[in-house]
């Protein structure tokens, strides 16, 4: 079979039609054997765990490139879904909050652990002391662990519509751990996340923006709790981890807000010693 026309890129691979209802993901000659084939793995221990993300069907070489076929999923972006039908805001926010808990539900004995991830993260980045980084990784570790299926990047840029259905896509952050550190992350991504991709807007656009922003969060974190009990305080202890893990992002307009607030919660959780 002779792969279809292009419909996506990025920095590692192109996707193509496949057939009639799966795309080829076709990796980049960058890109690691290892690599690949941990996401073919992943893709494969959600698609037994979860029933809302696309289904997986196999791996090939073609043009002496390795690529992965997945379901083709012809919808669109929750986002995308929003910028046309604004006033079902509340609605799009309970689906992410319903997505999210269904996910959590799902325990996992294998696969990547949260916390081991998380510490390379964090070591990783630039933006923090090494002292900074040794007492934020032992804090880490000192947070309970769980075995839920964690999403790691969920946000309405990574749910696809079509008519009946919503679908989980981009599962390359996927851990094993606590759902607590999973629902701070959206959290964070829901109130601050930014596209760097993005125009810049007016003071006008961005008040309106952050009021529609926290309706959406208040839906999607109401239906969650309807599924699955949390704890604003679990969620919190989260949170240091979380800004840490996004500094190595190194997304610009959000680096000076992180590392205010890391220095904020060492001290409030008191860290470092003076």
């Amino acid at each position: 079979m002779k792969k279809g026309a292009l419909i996506g890129e990025g920095r590692e691979a192109e996707v193509f039609l496949w057939g009639e209802n799966q795309v080829l993901k076709l990796f980049r000659s960058k890109v690691s054997a290892e690599r690949i084939d941990l996401e073919y793995k992943i893709s494969e221990l959600v698609q037994t765990h979860y029933q809302y993300a696309p289904k997986v069907f196999g791996k090939i070489r073609l043009d002496d490139r390795e690529g992965i076929l997945y379901e083709l999923i012809d919808g669109a972006t929750m986002n995308e879904n929003l910028s046309k039908q604004l006033l079902k805001i509340r609605s799009f926010g309970k689906c992410l909050g319903y997505l999210h808990a269904k996910m959590h539900k799902q325990k996992v004995n294998k696969m990547r652990p949260q916390k081991p991830y998380f510490e390379q993260r964090i070591r990783d980045t630039s933006f923090l002391t090494n002292k900074q980084k040794e007492v934020i990784i032992e804090y880490l570790y000192s947070l309970e662990d769980e075995d839920a299926l964690c999403h790691g990047d969920l946000h309405p840029d990574n749910v696809l519509i079509t008519d009946n259905k919503a679908f989980v896509i981009d599962w390359s952050n996927l851990t094993i751990g606590n759902h607590h550190a999973d629902i701070a992350r959206t959290i964070y991504l829901l109130k601050r996340g930014t596209d760097p991709n993005a125009p810049p807007r007016s003071v006008v656009y961005k008040a309106v923006a952050k009021f529609f922003r926290k309706l959406f969060y208040s839906s999607y974190y109401k239906n969650y709790k309807k599924i699955i009990k949390v704890s604003k305080n679990e969620i919190s202890a989260w949170e240091i981890i979380i800004c840490a893990v996004r500094l190595t992002e190194d997304i610009s307009e959000e680096v000076d807000y992180l590392i205010k607030r890391i220095n904020q919660l060492l001290k409030k959780l008191k860290l470092l010693k003076t």
